[in-house]
């Protein structure tokens, strides 16, 4: 590159570093900051930066041998300094952007971070691994023992299943075969609340000899169907069933519906648009299913991406408040479901202050649109607590934003969460086909492999489930060995662009 292309370079990055400095200032940031504060400064860094990020930009910063953008997210004005550096003369070496966070401390940051919500017996740079129980392992406890032997550090207990006993016993459980192995570490509990999932509570459909039909029964539903959806928690007797039907378990979901928004049903098997809004109901027509016939049974969940449910439904439920007293007793992280704007976790905050003086983890899950507009917010509300995370959960994000823009979602949301040092979690669907089948599909693997590049994996529950943390342990050994080495030869590389 030749010095009039070196220096425009170099302009324009000082350019960046003007926008930044701006930009931190109007949020009121300081170069004498707490670990958390330098998190939020570093995001809104990272932010304001990602919108100069261009292709030819890209380009120049390789062909002068400088760190690609996608390296600098944990420590943006370093890396930005360095560069800005190299591409100076003695003479014209400008004032660096300030504060500026260096790589071991962004890192020493996020450790610190990590250990604190996921555990204090997770070696440095090692993965926690989050396993989610069952029931029949109370009568099982083996499993639970050769999942803490395979590597388990964090025991899930989804709260939208079974109740406080089962809970309390599943907790006992881990905590008796810890006490009995006086050389094990402490084994995490994260407890999922429900949130406001929208379900089915009851069906109902259109036949010639039961005009009322089978209440609790099943539907099978094909493409071009017109569906109808009551805005009530039961369909009423009298009613003269005209289409399939089904009432939900939280009618105030359907309050923003408008003709054109789209219905997920069952994880996305069936999908429709609303032609139809009445008082009492609404109506959608099918225009996919996964299959010529979608059966449909009591239980399954709705997404309403377009239709601003969390203005009427609020993360936190009064189902959520009924069991935070139990759950503040058995856990360590608590997981907000449904999670909508940064109030949500404030509120979740202010409820536990009041129950505990026990030291809590908060688990955001990124699950909705909602959330995922609402991300930055969402991590700058979480630094400002102690132990904070964020959960990339998968099955209602694909369904909500479309699976193939998944890639890009994760993504996405990670390098957020690494800007903010704030500890990641990678969950659904990781090895669910070993988890049941004793098998992984190599899909599998290449996931597992790219969720590595988190705190933490979650695991859902199956027979072979432990063979599924063995694999874990496998393949994460050579994802860290093949990271050190990485490390090892890009670290010398730091001084001329700051990975």
């Amino acid at each position: 590159m030749s010095n009039p292309e070196k220096n425009k370079l170099r302009n324009q990055l000082i350019e960046i570093c003007h926008e930044i400095e701006s930009t931190v200032k109007i949020k009121g940031l300081n170069i004498h900051s707490s670990p958390s504060e330098k998190g939020k400064q570093n995001l809104l860094a990272f932010l304001a930066f990602r919108r100069f990020v261009s292709e030819d930009l890209e380009k120049d910063l390789i062909r002068h041998g400088l760190t690609s953008s996608h390296h600098l997210h944990p420590h943006v004005c370093f890396s930005l300094n360095k560069m800005i550096d190299n591409l100076s003369s003695e003479k014209n070496k400008p004032q660096p952007l300030t504060p500026a966070i260096e790589p071991d401390e962004a890192a020493s940051i996020k450790e610190n971070r990590k250990m604190a919500l996921l555990g204090t017996n997770i070696e440095i740079n090692d993965k926690a691994i989050m396993v989610t129980l069952d029931q029949s392992m109370i009568k099982n406890p083996e499993i639970l023992t050769e999942l803490l032997r395979a590597g388990m550090t964090i025991a899930r207990i989804n709260c939208a299943h079974d109740g406080p006993e089962i809970w309390r016993q599943l907790v006992s459980r881990i905590r008796e075969i810890e006490a009995a192995n006086e050389e094990g570490s402490r084994c995490k509990i994260y407890m999922d609340l429900p949130g406001p999932k929208i379900r089915i509570t009851e069906l109902k459909k259109d036949n010639p000899d039961f005009p009322i039909s089978e209440k609790g029964g099943k539907i099978k539903l094909k493409k071009h169907s017109v569906i109808r959806i009551y805005r009530s928690k039961r369909i009423p007797d009298f009613l003269q069933v005209e289409a399939p039907s089904f009432a939900i378990n939280l009618p105030k979901a359907l309050a923003n519906v408008k003709y054109g928004d789209r219905v997920f049903i069952d994880d996305g098997k069936v999908t429709a648009r609303i032609v139809n809004t009445e008082l009492n109901f609404v109506e959608a027509k099918i225009i996919r299913t996964h299959k010529n016939l979608v059966e449909l049974k009591v239980g399954k969940g709705i997404n309403l991406p377009d239709s601003l449910t969390y203005l009427n439904l609020p993360a936190l439920t009064e189902r959520d408040i009924e069991y935070l007293p139990i759950v503040c007793e058995l856990a360590d992280i608590i997981g907000l479901s449904f999670v909508h704007q940064p109030r949500d976790i404030q509120k979740l905050k202010e409820h536990i202050d009041g129950l505990t003086t026990k030291k809590i983890g908060i688990v955001a899950k990124i699950e909705t649109k909602a959330a995922f507009q609402h991300l930055t917010k969402i991590l700058l509300e979480g630094l400002n607590l102690d132990s904070f995370g964020i959960m990339i959960a998968r099955g209602d994000l694909a369904v909500e934003m479309g699976y193939e823009q998944l890639a890009i979602l994760q993504n996405s949301i990670k390098a957020l969460c690494d800007a903010a040092h704030i500890p990641v979690i990678w969950a659904t669907g990781v090895l669910e086909k070993m988890a049941k089948k004793g098998i992984p599909a190599r899909t599998e693997i290449t996931d597992l492999f790219i969720g590595l590049s988190a705190d933490c994996i979650m695991l859902n529950k199956g027979p072979y489930i432990i063979e599924a943390v063995n694999l874990i342990e496998q393949v994460k050994y050579l994802y860290l060995k093949n990271k050190t080495k990485r490390s090892e030869f890009l670290s010398s590389f730091v001084q001329y662009g700051g990975y």
